[in-house]
């Protein structure tokens, strides 16, 4: 887990629906340096810059995805990892409506072209298909150092 990896862990999301169910599992699995944050990721600020940042299933309800990378390489310390995961292109428009997606998934090359203009360096990926039919893209990159 990450928090056997890092000194602390924050864990931020705009929903306190989530964060109420993942706190509840830190307390169940009795992780002492796991922090919360109800905050969308346009405000968000640190008081230092992050050696990791998780993006999970976030980028497709935004409606700039690739401002997001921007802001991520300001939250991000020279040579941190950004670990995305999030859709591939699908044409299941009902997730609009059910879900709040704004984004139908997204082209790979698309992620890197948008990382790489915001500094970042295209690391290892994979692709994950899901028993739903929905196939994950996962990618880690490296931003650019001082």
């Amino acid at each position: 887990s990450l928090s056997s990896t890092f000194k602390s862990v924050l864990v931020v999301d705009n929903s306190a629906e989530m964060l109420k169910k993942t706190k509840a599992r830190v307390q169940q699995e009795q992780l002492k340096n796991v922090h919360f944050m109800l905050q969308d990721y346009d405000t968000l600020t640190l008081d230092f810059p992050a050696d990791l940042l998780v993006c999970n299933m976030v980028l497709h309800h935004l409606p700039a995805p690739a401002a997001f990378f921007q802001k991520a390489a300001g939250l991000i310390k020279p040579k941190g990892k950004l670990l995305l995961i999030d859709l591939c292109p699908h044409q299941q428009d009902w997730t609009r409506d059910i879900c709040g997606d704004l984004w139908l998934g997204f082209e790979p090359d698309d992620l890197d072209l948008w990382a790489s203009a915001s500094g970042f360096q295209r690391g290892q990926g994979a692709f994950l298909g899901l028993k739903n039919g929905f196939q994950l893209q996962l990618k880690i990159f490296t931003a650019h150092s001082l």
